[in-house]
Order: structure tokens, then C-alpha cells, then sequence
């Protein structure tokens, strides 16, 4: 059974969603940066099949248009729970995040304030945790400020208008990230919020079984953040698929599929 697509308005945000299954057990998949509900199509009509799976695409991405300011992990957290309270989800909730669906998991999972609706996790190649940086990351960082500094030299109005003729540039957006050349208006500001936002310090208070799934071929979010979120979420499970990378969902869609409903049969 595939219910109709929902909007809400939450945070001044339209949130666009879609609800799949008719399974009393309710199922939450966030997908990654730059990517969609859709995106996760397959393993959502996987878990339908016994679930009720709310498919969302956060704001900014998909069909849901960019947050009216710039939103920090907490909020896009803080809206997820919302929309959870609004749907009637008041427990039991599996929450699968992948990549930056990962990062607003990890902080909705170890939020007091928001967590209620929460009885389990699932990390599919989870962002969220300091990356180890090579010398290019400072050599990069380093020509940014010099190129920064002369204009933070300016007075206000110049100096802001200067700035974002700098960030326009073509020799700026070569610096940044591609998730970061691809981003337009508010989402720019967004994705400097989020990737800064460093989550190591919470996973000691995530308290929720906790399955993560990695690709060992994954050069997006290295493997060794695995580990270190196994070890610092307590009591969690690690599988790690080789020949799988990132989008690991694709890549192994059955495999990912069957550990996901193992392990929520094992927790229920």
C-alpha cells in the first residue's frame, strides 16, 4: 500500500514527504547531501513490504525547496522529530539516515529534548564525525584566508559585498568542495553550517541499538569513522560490505535490505 504525498510546514519550511507500507512498525529514511527521497527508493520499497516507511526529502533537496534561513544540524533534527510528533510517532521509531541523513540522525539520537520517538538506529555511511585532513585540506585553507584577508580590511558595506563577488569567483568555488560549488543561495550557508558541525562528542550519549552499515570501498566517508563510531556509540553493531561504496544501498541493496530487517526483528 503506497499512501499519497504529504506536505507540512515545519519551522517555516515545507517539508515534502511520502508514506509507504501498511506495517504498524514506523520506519523513518533520511538520504544523504545532494541527494533525495527518491534516491533511496529501493531500500524503502524493501522495507515496505513489512513497515510503514516515511520517505522524506529534507528541505532543500528534492521537493522540498531550501530552508528560509540557513539551518544547522540541530534543526534539521529538531524538524524531523517534528514531523515525527505530527505523524503520531511518539515511540518506536527506526531512524535510517545516510551520509548527512546520518549526521541529523546522530544529533536527534543524542538530543534529550527530541529523542522520545526513537527506539532504534541505523547508519548507513554516517557523516558526522571530524575527518582526518591531509596537507591539500591546509593548503587550500590557507590560500582561502589569503585571499579573505585583504577585503576583511574593508568597511561595512564594502566588505560584504566584496566577500560575496570573492566567494562567486571562479578561483573560490575551485577551493571549496563540489557539494559546496553545487550549493546555491541559503544551501551554501547550510553546507558550512553542517560540515562544521562535529558530532564526537554526543555519540557517548546515543543509548539506542544502533546497526551500522559501511561500504569498505567508500571514499567518501572513510572506513575508519566506522570504527570510531562503533566504538563510541555503546552496545552497536558493525557490518561492513566489501565491494560496496558509498551509496552502499545500491551497491548491495539486497544485503543492506536483510541486515536492516534482521536487526529490527531482533530488537522488537
Amino acid at each position: 500500500m503506497r499512501h499519497p504525498t504529504r506536505h507540512r510546514t515545519l519551522f517555516d519550511s515545507l517539508i515534502r514527504y511520502s508514506i509507504h507500507g501498511a506495517g504498524h512498525r514506523p520506519v523513518m529514511v533520511l538520504h544523504g547531501w545532494g541527494s533525495r527521497a527518491l534516491d533511496m527508493a529501493p531500500l524503502v520499497a524493501c522495507l515496505a513490504t513489512e513497515y510503514r516507511v516515511y520517505a522524506v526529502d529534507l528541505p532543500g533537496f528534492g521537493f522540498s525547496p531550501p530552508p528560509p534561513e540557513p539551518w544547522n544540524v540541530t534543526r534539521y533534527a529538531e524538524a524531523m522529530a517534528e514531523l515525527a510528533r505530527a505523524e503520531g510517532i511518539d515511540n518506536g521509531l527506526c531512524l535510517i539516515g545516510h551520509s548527512f541523513g546520518g549526521r541529523i540522525a546522530l544529533r536527534w539520537a543524542a538530543d534529550p529534548r527530541i529523542r522520545d520517538p526513537l527506539d532504534r538506529l541505523v547508519l548507513l555511511a554516517a557523516a558526522g564525525l571530524r575527518p582526518r585532513r591531509n596537507w591539500r585540506y591546509y593548503a587550500r585553507r590557507l590560500m582561502a584566508q589569503t585571499l579573505k584577508s585583504p577585503f576583511l580590511l574593508l568597511p561595512e558595506p564594502w566588505r560584504g559585498r566584496a566577500l560575496e563577488r570573492l566567494r562567486q569567483s571562479p578561483l573560490w568555488r575551485m577551493l571549496g568542495s563540489a557539494d559546496y560549488r553545487h550549493a546555491q543561495g541559503v544551501m551554501r550557508e547550510v553546507f558550512v553550517r553542517v560540515v562544521t558541525d562535529h558530532l564526537d562528542a554526543l555519540l557517548a550519549h546515543i543509548r539506542l541499538p544502533t546497526l551500522i552499515l559501511w561500504g569498505e570501498q567508500d571514499h567518501t566517508t572513510p572506513l575508519d569513522q566506522a570504527y570510531r563510531l562503533r566504538d563510541g556509540i555503546a552496545g552497536s553493531r558493525l557490518v561492513v560490505l566489501p565491494q560496496a561504496g558509498h551509496y552502499l544501498f545500491r551497491d548491495q541493496p539486497d544485503t543492506v535490505c536483510r541486515l536492516i530487517r534482521e536487526f529490527l526483528e531482533a530488537t522488537a
